[in-house]
């Protein structure tokens, strides 16, 4: 019976230890599966915090994209508004020269216009005149030949006598 007793003593020993071992193991299991989530869990936060850090990072960067994109386009409105308003002041003054000359060339014509009134109502004056001098000379040659009978000298006084009677 010694030998069945070693045998019963070593298979109740070798389960007990196979469950103590057992019992270790499990709690050892444990002990790191606690572990591994508690590092899982600081990973998991870090991650977090990581991408809060990335989020908030990402959202100063479009702010500051936002910004300078906004700042150069009213830096380009400002151009566009300041090449504009030269570009009117340009087209007034260019306006303004145009208005200057039109009324000079409307004087002018006015002038030019006048000019041809006064040319023709002078030549109209001088042709009426010129008639009334033909017409004179005629009536003149008209009263010489009746005072042909007259002397010569008499003839001329006579005719210097109407010709200034005509012209005053």
């Amino acid at each position: 019976m010694n030998i069945s007793i070693s045998i019963l003593t070593g298979i109740v020993l070798g389960a007990v230890l196979s469950l103590i071992f057992f019992f270790i193991y499990k709690a050892s299991s444990e002990k790191k599966r606690q572990t591994l989530d508690s590092e899982a869990r600081k990973i998991l936060d870090e991650a977090a915090k990581e991408a809060e850090q990335i989020k908030k990072e990402a959202s100063l960067e479009a702010k500051d994209i936002v910004y300078i994109a906004k700042s150069e386009a009213e830096k380009e409105l400002k151009e566009r508004r300041k090449e504009l308003n030269q570009l009117e002041r340009r087209l007034r003054n260019k306006e303004e020269h145009l208005e200057r000359k039109l009324e000079q060339m409307e004087k002018r014509e006015s002038d030019l216009t006048k000019r041809e009134k006064d040319f023709y109502s002078r030549e109209r004056a001088i042709r009426d005149k010129e008639t009334r001098l033909t017409n004179l000379i005629k009536e003149q040659t008209s009263v010489l030949e009746q005072i042909s009978a007259l002397t010569e000298e008499q003839a001329r006084v006579e005719l210097l006598r109407r010709v200034e009677e005509e012209s005053r």
